[in-house]
C-alpha cells in the first residue's frame, strides 16, 4: 500500500477522506535534457483512496463565455466533487465538464492541447 512516484511539472492529485492533497513533482521537462535525475517519492496508501494524474492540458484549456483557462483551481474544485462517484461516472462527468466548458450555445473553443486524465480507486 505505497505508491511510488517521480513526475515532471504535473502534480499527482489523492483525494482521501473528501480533502485534495497536492504532490509535487520535479519542474524539469521532459526530453530536453539527459543530466536530469529525477526524484523519486513514496506515499503511504489507504484504502478508498482516489489517485489522479493529468496533463496540463485540461486546466490550460480555453473555454467559457469568456474564453478563459479552466485553471487548476477549477480542476481541483471538479476532482473534490467527483469523488464520492463511481470510477465510470467520474469519467462521465469530467469529459462532460471540459467539453462543456469548450463548447456552449453562445461560442466555440477549439482544444489546444492533449487532454489526459487517469484516475484510480485503492
Amino acid at each position: 500500500m505505497v505508491l511510488k512516484f517521480s513526475g515532471s511539472k504535473q502534480r499527482l492529485y489523492i483525494v482521501r477522506d473528501n480533502e485534495l492533497n497536492v504532490y509535487n513533482t520535479d519542474s524539469y521537462t521532459l526530453g530536453f535534457s539527459e543530466e536530469n535525475n529525477y526524484s523519486s517519492s513514496s506515499i503511504d496508501l489507504q484504502k478508498g483512496d482516489l489517485i489522479y494524474l493529468f496533463t496540463d492540458g485540461y486546466v490550460d484549456q480555453f473555454g467559457g463565455e469568456k474564453g478563459k483557462k479552466f485553471k487548476y483551481t477549477r480542476f481541483r474544485e471538479l476532482l473534490l466533487s467527483v469523488a464520492n462517484f463511481s470510477m465510470d461516472k467520474q469519467k462521465e462527468i469530467i469529459e462532460n465538464t471540459i467539453g462543456n466548458w469548450m463548447k456552449g450555445e453562445s461560442f466555440h473553443h477549439e482544444q489546444i492541447d492533449d487532454i489526459s486524465v487517469v484516475g484510480f480507486k485503492v
